[in-house]
């Protein structure tokens, strides 16, 4: 009961932050038309280190109250964030970062597994659903979706890998301090 109210509120956490971020991003950033993305690398961040299903989870929730009153292109995109958020995790689990083991092999690793989903995924599905779903022109979304997955795998390999690495020398500093 435990662990499972652990993991309620976790994805609860996380779509609440993944729902400020978005919704009060051109706050927090200098100019309006380039910004760098910080919730969806937050909830790659969450993938990885609390597992698929909680990213999947808290992205798809936070997506939800964001578009809440939205048709169904906004159900598509939540359906490809989540895909996108429990592609990484679970391309993510063999590495060891809970014991503060995140080397440059890793983190190439973790950026050519994000780099590589998103581009799949904003970059080919998303286009190709949004065509056969709603009867739209896909070389407008093809082009979109290519500028949006390079957004995301540029922030993502910015903000994600930072908080990575500060969360595995985290890790490392507290074993280090229990051993000695």
């Amino acid at each position: 009961m435990k662990e499972f109210l652990k993991k309620v509120l976790l994805i609860i956490l996380f779509a609440g932050l993944f729902y400020f971020f978005e919704r009060y991003r051109f706050i927090l950033a200098s100019e309006k038309h380039f910004h760098l993305c910080y919730s969806h690398p937050l909830l790659n961040f969450a993938s990885v280190i609390f597992g698929p299903v909680i990213g999947g989870l808290a992205i798809t929730l936070g997506m939800f109250f964001l578009h809440i009153n939205e048709g169904p292109v906004r159900w598509l995109l939540m359906g490809c964030a989540l895909l996108n958020c429990a592609s990484i995790g679970f391309l993510m689990r063999k590495i060891d970062i809970k014991n503060g083991f995140f080397y440059r092999k890793d983190v190439i690793y973790f950026n050519f597994v994000q780099a590589s989903s998103n581009y799949l995924i904003w970059w080919l599905i998303f286009p190709a659903l949004h065509t056969l779903i709603l009867h739209e022109p896909f070389r407008k979304y093809f082009e979109e979706g290519f500028i949006y997955a390079l957004c995301l795998s540029i922030s993502s390999s910015i903000v994600a890998t930072m908080f990575l690495t500060l969360y595995s020398r985290a890790r490392f500093s507290e074993a280090n301090f229990y051993q000695n």
